[in-house]
């Protein structure tokens, strides 16, 4: 069963009189952390209590931009090397037109001119069989043709 987690109320100067007590207590790096700790969380719930803050933005803040993509970097370093010997940005401009939008990394199955197709029949039920369930129902095939599943192996 989960424990229910109990609520503290404290206001700043209540923080501020415990950092001031844990400064004479601990080492001056141990301090550091703990101080730096302390300050994070109070900005932290200021920026929560924002009613403009979406999570999408508090996971930025929090954990800074999602990791670079290979492709990015290749194409500024690209766009760079133009602009110093062209000193130009109309190609780079064309060369964004271009391009075909983004499908979020996913290739369709046609990208994978190489691959086999298997017929995986399931194991137990068939077409016309009851159904496992309710048994007052009964399997039918299906009319439309299933999501195509792309298994992609490791190098030959």
């Amino acid at each position: 069963m989960k424990q229910k987690l109990s609520r503290v109320n404290l206001t700043h100067q209540e923080i501020e009189k415990a950092l001031a007590q844990a400064k004479a207590a601990l080492a001056p790096e141990q301090f550091n952390i703990l101080e730096n700790v302390v300050y994070a969380y109070l900005n932290l719930l200021r920026i929560v209590e924002d009613k403009a803050t979406t999570i999408k933005r508090l996971r930025r803040m929090l954990f800074g931009p999602t990791s670079e993509k290979t492709e990015q970097l290749l194409e500024q370093a690209l766009v760079m090397a133009k602009g110093k010997a062209h000193n130009g940005d109309t190609k780079t401009l064309e060369d964004k037109a271009k391009r075909p939008p983004v499908g979020h990394g996913r290739n369709g199955h046609n990208a994978y001119w190489g691959a086999k197709t298997e017929f995986v029949p399931h194991h137990s039920l068939k077409p016309g069989d009851r159904c496992p369930a309710c048994h007052k129902g009964k399997v039918y095939e299906q009319r439309k043709r299933p999501k195509i599943l792309v298994r992609v192996t490791g190098q030959p």
